[in-house]
């Protein structure tokens, strides 16, 4: 009988509870024994107390036994997989319809309290979420089988870029059954409903769609299924903030005048950054040619106060090499100070890396590519080309830097590595224009306004966090909201673009020392959110006026992006099952319940507390 029972360590509070009750015992047991003379009286009084105080002692700490349960439970996670059997619901599915022969569950973490017996779990669907499987106990038997998906999955793109970067889809599509053969068409279309980009695809075919937003804002996007009759199958949306860069301070140092230079100018002005090009014409006297708004010391480009004005400095080669021993200094401080700095590789200045006295260049190193190969396409994170550049035939090198710009062949066009708090980045991509030239002056922008994302100063020190590319935000739905910023003070606004939805929320450091801070956000209603960067006024969350970075965020419906849902629940499912022990045959599921019910310990109690007190009453 007592062989399997089991005995849970007691908390310090109880073992001190049973403690004083043992010394009540023993000294209750002494006064009983001086007041008492006859000895049966006596033995009776004893059984009586050992018997309250020792239900009093198991009600504190019970002895538990194990109990088998082999109970089955369906749970529906899919409206598809409905039937008129009794079944769970899982969150979402019994508000589509009114089905008597579901019992809708707001969280399946409440299943395992509704259902105690439970040891088998018949999942009907696409699966259970990873947090969904985390609230199951580990020894319950999860029965399921992966229904084949049909739709678009594995869904990635930049949920925020700035004005003139390449809008980037890609993402995956599952055929429905008897049409793997088949020809799909996928596409892209504009705000405006525009086709803008298409892929021919078959079932299991990864594709891409790009596409150059013109305009800022929030943009809605849609990607588009349709088979090989042009029937459309599928239309999701594809919301995408878009950013106007912030304006930047452009300096230009070259020696000798440039079709880069001059169509850089022409670029400044479209996107309303501040650029000086500086044209040496000898030692100490430059031309100078600069866009609107762009401010003129009077003092030569590499003077200490212009570099300090300067966000993105661009200069050649050559113009490195004939800078003296002063000018180097200051820009070297220049640099570790957070200038990003540019320099278009020679032949000249590789071949004498060397020897070449100046810091940023430490690790950097140049190697003749077999072949002499002088032109290549050069690929970057979110654009590429298929026009071909001239490019000098000598491979950078650096063990530490990264790879900004490679070419289709892999091999690297521009290599930047930091240096204090700026960069310096060598490139031996050579005419850039010639995009512009030949009618693509997109690229040429995307190109520039990626080159000055990772290279130029960071102007502001306080900036909201894209979201990831894989994710998608939807209702009821914790969200997080993050951002860098080095004042503690720093909030969030969150505005709806449509209705009177507004809060005000403070961010909270993630670790000690760490610039990230993070706040949470749920929605239950779908659409368009802007997201506003505040410093606080104070500890009270009063925003002050000062917003210091905006963005916007969309919540989707859940049945938006059903696919991707599923792909996600299925996914978890399959690596939940892979990593536990998931058989019929394993050893059955038991529970620990009270070895002595928990009501015939309050009636002993009560039956010889009840004896204890006639017994005093009969002196």
């Amino acid at each position: 009988m007592f062989a399997d029972w089991v005995i849970i360590s007691p908390s310090l509070l109880i073992l001190a509870a049973i403690a004083v009750l043992a010394v009540s015992c023993v000294t209750t047991l002494r006064a009983a024994q001086e007041r008492i003379n006859s000895p049966k009286r006596w033995q009776v009084v004893v059984a009586l107390n050992l018997v309250a105080y020792g239900a009093v002692c198991l009600l504190l700490w019970q002895p538990m036994k194990p109990r088998e349960v082999s109970g089955s439970v369906t749970l529906v996670t899919d409206e598809a997989f409905v039937t008129g059997d009794k079944a769970y619901a899982a969150p979402g599915i019994a508000s589509d319809r009114e089905n008597e022969s579901l019992t809708p569950l707001p969280s399946v973490a409440v299943l395992p309290i509704r259902e105690p017996d439970m040891a088998v779990l018949d999942v009907k669907g696409f699966g259970l979420s990873g947090a969904d499987l985390a609230a199951l106990p580990d020894d319950i038997v999860i029965n399921w089988e992966a229904p084949p998906l049909s739709g678009l999955t594995g869904a990635r793109w930049r949920k925020s870029l700035p004005l003139g970067e390449e809008l980037v889809v890609s993402a995956e599509y599952h055929g429905p059954l008897g049409k793997e053969g088949e020809i799909f068409t996928a596409g892209l279309k504009d705000p405006a409903g525009n086709t803008v980009a298409e892929a021919r695809l078959k079932s299991g075919d990864r594709f891409v769609l790009r596409a150059t937003p013109k305009l800022s804002g929030p943009l809605m996007y849609s990607l588009t299924l349709s088979d090989r009759l042009s029937t459309p199958m599928q239309a999701e949306d594809i919301p995408v903030s878009v950013q106007m860069p912030a304006p930047v301070n452009m300096l230009v140092v070259q020696s000798a005048p440039s079709f880069e230079a001059r169509h850089l100018l022409e670029w400044a002005a479209r996107f309303d950054a501040k650029l000086a090009v500086h044209t040496r014409m000898s030692r100490d006297r430059y031309i100078r040619q600069a866009s609107d708004g762009a401010e003129h010391t009077g003092l030569p480009p590499l003077a200490q106060s212009s570099l300090d004005a300067a966000d993105f400095l661009l200069m050649d080669g050559r113009s490195l090499m004939l800078m003296n021993a002063g000018e180097r200094s200051v820009l070297q401080q220049a640099i570790k100070g957070g200038l990003g700095v540019l320099v278009l590789a020679d032949s000249a200045l590789l071949g004498a890396l060397d020897d070449f006295e100046f810091s940023p260049f430490e690790g950097f190193s140049a190697a003749p590519i077999a072949g002499q190969i002088t032109s290549a396409v050069p690929v970057w994170a979110g654009g590429s080309n298929e026009v071909a550049l001239p490019i000098l035939p000598l491979q950078l090198m650096h063990s530490e830097a990264d790879v900004l710009v490679r070419a289709a062949s892999g091999r690297a066009l521009n290599l930047a590595t930091s240096f204090g708090l700026g960069k310096i980045a060598l490139t031996t991509l050579r005419d850039r224009h010639v995009w512009t030239t030949s009618g693509d002056s997109t690229t040429f922008a995307n190109y520039w306004t990626f080159i000055l994302s990772n290279i130029a100063r960071q102007t502001r020190d306080q900036m909201l966090l894209p979201q990831a590319d894989g994710t998608l935000a939807r209702v009821r739905e914790m969200i997080p909201l993050c951002l860098a910023s080095q004042d503690e003070n720093t909030g969030l606004k969150i505005r709806a673009m449509t209705g009177d939805f507004l809060r005000h929320t403070r961010a909270t450091q993630t670790s000690t020392l760490s610039p990230h801070h993070c706040s949470f956000f749920q929605s239950e209603t779908p659409g368009w959110y802007e997201i506003s960067l505040e410093n606080l006024a104070n500890s009270t969350n009063e925003p002050a006026t000062r917003t210091t970075d905006k963005s916007y965020i969309y919540i989707h419906e859940r049945d938006e992006w059903r696919t991707e849902d599923q792909f996600t629940r299925q996914t978890a499912t399959n690596r939940y099952l892979a990593l536990h022990r998931n058989t019929a045959e394993q050893a059955p599921r038991q529970l620990l319940q009270k070895a002595i019910p928990t009501f015939w310990l309050w009636l002993l109690l009560v039956v010889s507390a009840s004896l204890l007190w006639l017994e005093r009453k009969l002196d």
